[in-house]
This record gives C-alpha cells, sequence and structure tokens, in this order.
C-alpha cells in the first residue's frame, strides 16, 4: 500500500504538528491496536455464528459516525441497508424456538443376519 499512497498522496510533510502526531497515536492505539485485540478475543469467546455476522457492523458503525460526528447525509436506501444488517444480527443471535434434530446414536455390536 505504501507505494500507491506516494503515488495518490505524496510524501509527508517535513514537519508534523503535535496534533498530527496525536491523530496517528489515537489511530495507532485505538484504530488499529485496540481494534485487533477485541476482534480476536471475540473469536476465541464467541460462537462462530455469532462472529460471522458481527463483521457486517463495520460499515454500519462507520456509517453512523460519519452520520453524527461529521453531519454526513445518508440517503434513505443507505438507512435501509444499515436496518436490514442490524434486523440480520438479531435474529442471528436469537435461540431456535424447536431444538434442532440431532442424529440417532451409533449402532452397537454386530449388525443382525451376519
Amino acid at each position: 500500500m505504501l507505494p500507491v499512497s506516494l503515488l495518490v498522496e505524496g510524501l509527508p510533510p517535513a514537519t508534523l504538528s503535535t496534533r498530527n502526531m496525536l491523530g496517528y497515536g489515537y489511530l495507532t492505539l485505538v484504530g488499529a491496536a485496540l481494534a485487533y485485540a477485541l476482534w480476536f478475543r471475540g473469536i476465541r469467546e464467541l460462537p462462530p455464528t455469532n462472529v460471522t455476522f458481527l463483521v457486517l457492523l463495520s460499515p454500519v458503525v462507520a456509517t453512523a459516525v460519519g452520520w453524527l460526528a461529521l453531519g454526513q447525509e445518508l440517503t434513505a436506501m443507505q438507512v435501509a441497508g444499515g436496518v436490514l444488517i442490524l434486523g440480520a444480527l438479531v435474529a442471528a443471535q436469537l435461540k431456535p424456538a424447536v431444538e434442532p434434530l440431532t442424529a440417532p446414536p451409533p449402532l452397537t455390536g454386530r449388525p443382525s443376519g451376519t
């Protein structure tokens, strides 16, 4: 990614302000390290079905933060998509009303007729 970044953005400024460094530190610690640690803790602790659906939250959270913090506008289609994703997450977390069928226990001993 570095070559593409340098090609598109150019070299960073020669001097970085304290605000620049604090922003970079925040992105490093919270945006990467903390998120990485929490994600893998969740993978270790949660059932696979729950983890599979949690990955859908990333774009929803990013969109919500953009709307709340930056005042970005959302279209009706984007809001509907977010609601659909949240509904899918809720549905995936609910316990089934009926217990799933289990396989019969294995037969023991010799089969009859031999």
